[in-house]
């Protein structure tokens, strides 16, 4: 019993430190960011301009949905059939993860980077619809939408509209006069107001939180409120639906109405003035017309088009647990993005102009709307919330047993074959790096020329963003999903590596590593290999005897250590935390353990090279050895077993040799390569703040996936 509440005590103690270091923690972060978002700069970025005039009437006959694959839950089957039947004219778009994606790196490349920080599924969701409007017309629609009636002529003058949520939803739940919704919408091809729906959410502060505020109908609302001050001559109308029209219904599933309006019978106005009161004796006005229905809400009549039915499916928090069913047994017509050639969609053939620099479009007035006193009471009541949260979920968490995630499923992936047979000697001359675009820090400039002087008959890659998802897209599609959830970006610099040497083979190299001399002959016998960090690195500050590093690697094509490393990323439990663990040198070290174990025949062999090759150098500057140091001088083996304490010794050992060097390590020899610099550029706890230059004025022959692509494109189309 003593035990049991001595554990207990130990761990409310905990919780407390968490939650008053969450707190301290979050209330510096948000002292320094109440200016808002800063202003975007569009100078440089392409924006797709309307395909043609905006005239009434024009509302192509396209029917536009979402959803993760081309299989669908079957409770919306019936929905589907029965939209396509009444509208049996009109052409449907399903529009998956892998479709998304593609579309937006063809069509609307200056969002990819937002579109990946999303961290909910439903922001995803929700932002495509703005871009398919915008770039093709159409409607769409929630796969929740059962239709009532042909979308024509009821829809058929308008030039855009969106939903309107039931009156009980806008004011009894929010206050607001009117709430628009994202489910139901329509316009012409190239309509101004979704293209700014689209910078909208470029702009809004991603700790906003929440789907609603960042790309759902609390943005919706605003920016439509914003849209009809802006454009009082109405040039480009924008229509906000009657709620009979798409929602007819209230989600009373989610929102529990007589809650609420039992609270609001027993509450007053929390302000005296009269607006307050006004708004207050509305919500109640609406709460008793609702109780006298006996809390029954169906508008549905003669001006519906479609009722939205909320149903709920595929949310965390929901009990249902839906069967799925391929949509071609709905429609064998349907279209997605990739299978259709942008030359076949004769709806609109978008072409791209530049924003004038002296005239970017920005959102910051509507940020200057909110006094900052508002602001500060919303984040304080946002924080408590927050922090009381935290403590539940940690100490719900300190008594429930962790279990280990479920292993992926790999019976239904088209596993990318190596190009060839793997043979000895046959690394391709290719250098491959990466960055966010094809403007680079300057401070990688020297670096970058001296490795392409050393190696002039080497092909040069730089993989970009851009580039990046259009190769995963098309080769690796089955780790799209998992690419899309990486909540940071060296994550996702981290996994590309190993697939673009799996399928093109080559060395990879960090911007921060100068060479030394040329890759061949030192490297020219290896069919893969790795680069190891500084032994101090391993025992000093890890405890393992060598660490792996993807700083640095090299393969011949279609290695199949690297596609193992692809399948081990997709198998990493999200929670596990940081990119070490999950795509970085932890999983790195880990995997090679494990393939020298499975192989031991050495018939794909996997070379570690010996740090002096390229990690001749320490990140003293990262790892303070200094200060480690002198703690494990004064300490003792955690542990009294004999190898417990051979570690606590060779630990010892290692920092006493660098402290007789004077704190100085470099192995640079004639086997060195390469020396890892550890520069930590572009971190955002790094001091340091580079310029940029244009890979171009280092090599004009540089080549970027998208670009090669589209030349074997055009190189097929004419040989056939």
């Amino acid at each position: 019993m003593a035990r049991v509440l001595f554990r207990s005590t130990y761990r409310f103690k905990v919780v407390a430190l968490l939650t008053a270091l969450l707190v301290v923690a979050i209330l510096a972060y948000n002292r320094n960011t109440d200016e808002g978002p800063p202003e975007l700069d569009f100078r440089d970025i392409a924006i797709p301009f309307e395909p043609r005039p905006v005239t009434p009437g024009a509302i192509p006959k396209i029917i536009h949905q979402t959803f993760t694959t081309r299989r669908v839950f079957t409770e919306y089957r019936k929905y589907i059939e029965h939209c396509l039947k009444l509208n049996p004219d009109w052409e449907y778009y399903l529009w998956t993860d892998k479709d998304i994606v593609a579309f937006i790196n063809d069509n609307y490349p200056f969002f990819m980077r937002k579109f990946l920080i999303f961290k909910m599924h439903v922001q995803r969701a929700d932002s495509i619809r703005y871009m398919v409007l915008h770039h093709y017309g159409g409607i769409y629609i929630d796969m929740d939408v059962e239709c009532v009636k042909p979308f024509f002529p009821s829809l058929e003058n308008l030039t855009a509209f969106v939903d309107q949520e039931a009156k009980e939803h806008a004011v009894i739940l929010y206050g607001k006069d009117f709430s628009a919704m994202n489910s139901a919408m329509g316009s012409v091809p190239g309509h101004p107001f979704f293209l700014r729906l689209v910078f909208a959410m470029m702009e809004v502060d991603d700790k906003t939180g929440g789907a609603g505020p960042t790309t759902g109908p609390d943005l919706l609302t605003s920016q439509l409120q914003s849209w009809c001050t802006d454009n009082a001559t109405r040039r480009h109308e924008v229509t906000l639906l009657n709620p009979p029209v798409f929602s007819p219904l209230i989600d009373d599933g989610l929102h529990h109405f007589r809650s609420k309006c039992r609270t609001l019978e027993s509450s007053s106005p929390k302000s005296t003035d009269a607006a307050a009161k006004r708004l207050h004796d509305r919500r109640l006005q609406l709460c008793r017309r609702y109780a006298e229905r006996n809390w029954k809400h169906d508008l549905t009549g003669p001006e519906t088009v479609g009722r939205h039915l909320f149903l709920h499916l595929g949310y965390r928090w929901s009990k249902r647990r839906p069967n799925y069913f391929d949509i071609a047994e709905v429609t064998k017509d349907v279209k997605f993005y990739i299978e259709v050639s942008s030359a076949a969609l004769s709806h609109s053939q978008p072409y791209s102009v530049f924003l004038s620099p002296t005239q970017p479009y920005s959102a910051q007035a509507q940020w200057n709307m909110n006094p900052g006193s508002l602001q500060s009471v919303c984040r304080f009541k946002f924080l408590a919330a927050f922090v009381a949260l935290m403590a539940v979920a940690i100490l719900a968490y300190s008594y429930m047993g962790k279990e280990s995630h479920p292993k992926v499923d790999f019976s239904n992936i088209a596993i990318p074959p190596g190009p060839r047979p793997v043979t000895p000697g046959a690394i391709p001359k290719i250098i491959h790096q990466t960055f966010t675009t094809r403007r680079i820090f300057t401070e990688y400039r020297k670096h970058i020329e001296h490795c392409l002087k050393l190696n002039p008959d080497w092909e040069y890659y730089l993989w970009t963003d851009k580039d990046i998802v259009a190769f995963i897209n098309d080769h690796y599609p089955f780790f799209m999903r998992k690419f899309l959830i990486f909540k940071m970006h060296v994550q996702r610099g981290d996994s590309i590596r190993y697939m673009v040497l799996h399928h093109y083979g080559g060395i990879y190299i960090d911007m921060d590593v100068e060479c030394v001399k040329p890759f061949f002959p030192s490297l020219e016998n290896l069919t893969a290999f790795v680069d190891q960090e500084a032994k101090e690195h391993a025992v000093i500050l890890y405890g393992k005897d060598f660490s792996a590093m993807n700083s640095a690697m090299g393969s011949v094509p279609g290695h199949p250590f690297f596609l193992r490393l692809v399948f081990a990323m997709m198998e990493v439990d999200d929670k596990t935390g940081g990119a070490g663990p999950t795509t970085g040198p932890d999983l790195l070290t880990s995997q090679l353990q494990s393939w020298w174990t499975d192989n031991a025949t050495s018939r794909h062999v996997v070379t570690l090279l010996d740090p002096p090759v390229f990690s001749p150098l320490i990140d003293d500057g990262l790892h303070h050895f200094r200060s480690k140091c002198r703690t494990l001088e004064s300490s003792s083996p955690k542990s009294t077993d004999a190898a417990a304490k051979r570690l606590h010794d060779r630990r010892l050992q290692l920092c006493r040799r660098y402290a007789e060097r004077n704190w100085k390590h470099d192995l640079t020899g004639p086997e060195t390569v390469g020396r890892h610099l550890f520069l930590h550029l572009g971190y955002r706890w790094s001091k340091r703040r580079p310029n940029y230059f244009d890979i171009a004025e280092v090599t004009r022959d540089v080549k970027f996936y998208s670009q090669h692509k589209s030349s074997m494109s055009a190189r097929k189309r004419c040989a056939s």
